[in-house]
């Protein structure tokens, strides 16, 4: 009866761990390979897609009473602890919305619609990552031990990014083959519009703030904003060019080099993580 009730938690409840390394072949199924261009490449993908996210799904309790205890009884200063209650909601709001489009994918039959679904799976699965890996370091009260788990993370966080910009690719590659877009009312165009735009300064903001900062876990969580806010404005994109009356091949191209511009932001982000974890700690740290 144990050992059934352990298979079954692992099953269900896996490690942060073990769901990036399901969630790394769902993303190279997608990738524009013929090899992986078959049906059965594209179920498996999600199906581990669904997967990672049911069992997100099931965490939220657990992460629930994780976050109502570092952020209530734990001190932090204000903007910190905006971070940190931002993370912690940023997991919920991407699986909602991974669930939304997956459904989107499955009755439209769109590609593009199971890609983006996979890219916030991917979202809520490094940010449930992240905040484990917050907790490791809160939990550490001797400060070598601290340094040693915050250059951990900081490489951590960077081997992350590099996983969403593979996945950022993949999913520039279909929206130039598919080549569609979805009309839309204009005040929910606008709205959205604007909404990423202040996502996306808000995150620049801050990543320039707690870049100076040794705070591994919010450098990332706020990269992943940033990103999560262009990926919102690259959708758009589509649907922007069409009500202005451009052509197919001019959609394609803008496409093309808008989610490359993208995707290079995102890899130059995770490199300097990388970096900085490579450095860390610094010269006036050092013990």
């Amino acid at each position: 009866m144990k050992k059934s009730a352990i298979f079954w938690r692992r099953l269900l409840l896996p490690r942060a761990r073990t769901l990036m390394l399901l969630i790394l072949p769902a993303v190279t199924f997608l990738l524009p390979f013929p090899l992986f261009d078959h049906l059965f490449c594209r179920v498996i993908a999600l199906s581990l897609a669904l997967y990672v996210l049911l069992s997100l799904f099931m965490r939220l309790p657990h992460l629930y009473r994780s976050g109502r205890d570092v952020l209530l009884r734990r001190k932090h200063r204000k903007r910190e602890w905006w971070a940190r209650a931002t993370l912690f909601g940023g997991i919920f709001f991407n699986l909602l919305y991974a669930l939304f489009r997956l459904l989107a994918g499955a009755v439209t039959h769109s590609l593009w619609f199971c890609a983006e679904a996979i890219y916030y799976v991917i979202l809520g699965s490094i940010r449930f990552s992240l905040v484990e890996e917050d907790r490791r370091i809160m939990a550490e009260n001797d400060p070598v031990r601290r340094d040693i788990a915050t250059k951990q993370s900081y490489r951590k966080g960077g081997k992350l990014l590099l996983l969403l910009a593979l996945a950022l690719y993949g999913i520039v590659f279909l929206a130039i083959r598919e080549n569609r877009t979805y009309v839309y009312p204009n005040f929910i165009i606008w709205g959205a519009v604007l909404f990423a735009i202040w996502r996306a300064g808000s995150a620049i903001y801050h990543l320039l703030h707690f870049r100076r900062q040794k705070s591994p876990v919010l450098l990332s969580a706020k990269a992943l904003s940033l990103s999560a806010a262009l990926l919102s404005l690259f959708a758009l994109q589509g649907t922007l060019l069409s009500r202005f009356g451009s052509s197919l091949a001019w959609r394609a191209t803008w496409n093309g080099i808008s989610g490359s511009f993208i995707g290079i932001l995102i890899t130059v982000m995770a490199l300097m993580m990388l970096w900085k974890g490579k450095k860390f700690p610094y010269k006036d740290t050092k013990r």
